[in-house]
């Protein structure tokens, strides 16, 4: 296989589009990623913007990550992330508002292995693979909508 992959999936929430933007940024995931923690490296406060950086998970997962993108307007996102050891990646999050209540969203991963351990991870993260951890994030968003929907995301 190939040092690098691209996978992309779309699913659709039952939300509308600025909200299904929002819940994809470091702050809006903390209310529906079992385990997220973001340590803010800038800005301190977390607030979300590009050009922002934060960290996440430990050890051989300790992930950097930068907000190169956001775009409130598009409802466009695109972050880098490196998992140093293992693999770099671009993670783009695109919604697109079907009505003021349905919002599809697709998730693209641009990842390149920088190791035999990174490779082993991409090789494991086939198109059934992936399309099945995005359509997670739906069920995950969807049984939480109500408490999303009324919080307040920075």
């Amino acid at each position: 296989m190939s040092t690098r992959i691209v996978r992309t999936h779309q699913i659709t929430l039952v939300a509308p589009g600025q909200s299904c933007h929002r819940f994809f940024t470091p702050a809006g995931e903390c209310l529906w990623v079992a385990g997220w923690q973001p340590h803010y490296h800038y800005p301190a406060n977390g607030q979300t913007e590009a050009g922002m950086v934060f960290s996440t998970g430990s050890d051989a997962e300790y992930t950097l990550w930068c907000l190169v993108d956001f775009d409130e307007e598009r409802l466009y996102s695109r972050y880098t992330r490196l998992t140093p050891g293992s693999r770099s990646g671009i993670v783009e999050v695109q919604c697109h508002a079907r009505d003021d209540q349905t919002t599809d969203v697709v998730v693209r991963y641009t990842l390149t292995a920088l190791s035999d351990a990174g490779l082993a991870l991409l090789n494991e993260l086939d198109e059934a693979a992936f399309a099945a951890m995005i359509t997670g994030w739906q069920d995950a968003i969807g049984s939480n909508l109500p408490r999303l929907l009324a919080a307040e995301i920075a």
